[in-house]
């Protein structure tokens, strides 16, 4: 696969996914708001879902992305745009359609021609938080065989009596680590729940019995491999606040979840709110599912438990969600309009039929372009290549072409040369 190829497909699937991003949030918003009242576990599985179908929109505008600069024949792809700003047909200079104009020429300029530096400033930070995830999970292993001991005898036997009430099939173990700090439970195959040592001894057996409850109920509903994949797409769209707004909601909703799972087991609303309260301010690494989590989280549990209604949204939240809505309202106006308007201002390159490839490549000729390079041997393989040429420069097969050949080509084969400019073309062999 050509790199400049795949490169570009990053890029495409890391821009797209912002306003997939979008519609995401607006989909959580109506979710959260429409079930205010709906049950925990109904407003957890609609906003996993959500999630999910975000991830898989995410896989096919990869896919597409590959795939759309790739085939056994000459595949072309642009995008075009003028930077000179034409008044709209309606006369107005700040209608809808001139703001938008404007916007996707900063577009053009700031990012088009920018995208190998884009996606390597992302994947230096998407290194840097990767290499935060795995010091979690090697901490996490560590968990697993160091310095454990075995739990009070109180916590083995009511440990065994709510696994078998809540029909869990798998083993499941209970030790005391020196390594943490709350209790919290790890583990996907054989799942086990830490105490920090000594906790137990001075706990009331009605606490021991809460903690246990709410950690059963994690593994019950295999919360930790959903977790795993949110702390995952969080890490590769660290950038994008949607997605990481919608995944504080899903964690949100899946500790209420737990929560009247293990008050269903206690059956004590004080004594189970008691003990969320008491470890408040103990803190666990970040990619466990652990019992307590920050005051904001324990107070709005609290609070639901006691039947107190909660506000759906603060205001940060309200504002984040207009936002959204401005945005999705401004990509639909887009994509609608079929007018010739916009069919010059907006090319998707993705998306293009045969029609439209024919149209736009008009402007440059290809062909030419082609037979030259091949003439003077900068394309080596003439069934395997591909050319980019910009603005600001010639690359052919991701090597950037001296200034020279670049400017003789914008004259010679580009009409309308001194506009915005980002042309590829693709050829790659049946074999």
């Amino acid at each position: 696969m050509d790199f400049d190829v795949f490169l570009n497909a990053i890029y495409k699937t890391l821009l797209h996914s912002i306003w997939q991003g979008v519609i995401l949030a607006l989909m959580g918003g109506l979710i959260v708001k429409v079930g205010k009242n709906w049950k925990s576990s109904t407003r957890y599985n609609l906003l996993t879902s959500s999630f999910f179908l975000f991830m898989l929109g995410i896989l096919v505008t990869f896919y597409l992305g590959l795939t759309s600069n790739s085939s056994n024949v000459l595949a072309v792809t642009n995008i075009l745009s003028d930077t000179i700003q034409p008044q709209s047909k309606s006369g107005l200079i700040f209608s809808v359609h001139s703001i938008v104009d404007r916007l996707y020429g900063y577009y053009d300029y700031y990012l088009a021609h920018f995208d190998r530096l884009i996606v390597l400033i992302w994947f230096v930070v998407l290194c840097f938080r990767l290499s935060q995830m795995l010091i979690d999970l090697f901490y996490l292993e560590k968990l697993k065989s160091s310095k454990l001991s075995i739990s009070d005898s109180r916590i083995e036997q009511s440990l065994q009596a709510m696994v078998s009430r809540l029909n869990i099939k798998i083993k499941v173990s209970a030790f005391e680590s020196p390594l943490v700090k709350s209790p919290l439970m790890i583990g996907l195959i054989k799942p086990m729940i830490l105490f920090p040592i000594g906790l137990a001894t001075m706990m009331p057996l009605h606490q021991i019995e809460a903690i246990l409850a709410h950690e059963l109920a994690h593994i019950k509903r295999m919360d930790f491999l959903i977790n795993m994949v949110q702390s995952i797409l969080e890490v590769i769209f660290f950038f994008n606040l949607p997605v990481t707004w919608i995944s504080s909601l899903i964690r949100q909703e899946r500790e209420q979840c737990c929560d009247d799972i293990a008050l269903e087991l206690t059956g004590n609303k004080k004594e189970y709110v008691s003990t969320l309260v008491q470890f408040l301010e103990l803190k666990s690494p970040t990619l466990q599912v652990s019992f307590s989590t920050n005051k904001k989280s324990v107070l709005t549990r609290v609070k639901r438990i006691f039947g107190i209604p909660n506000p759906t949204f603060n205001l940060l939240e309200k504002f984040f969600l207009s936002l959204c809505f401005v945005a999705a309202i401004v990509f639909a106006g887009i994509v609608s309009d079929k007018s010739s308007y916009w069919n010059d201002k907006f090319i998707f390159s993705s998306f293009l039929g045969q029609t439209e490839l024919a149209k736009e490549s008009d402007r440059v000729d290809s062909m030419k372009i082609i037979e030259h390079l091949k003439k003077k041997e900068i394309i080596k393989d003439p069934e395997n290549f591909s050319v980019k040429i910009t603005n600001f420069g010639l690359y052919v097969n991701g090597v950037r072409q001296p200034k020279k050949i670049h400017d003789q080509f914008l004259k010679d084969y580009v009409k309308g040369y001194e506009h915005r400019l980002h042309y590829t073309i693709t050829v790659k062999s049946t074999s």
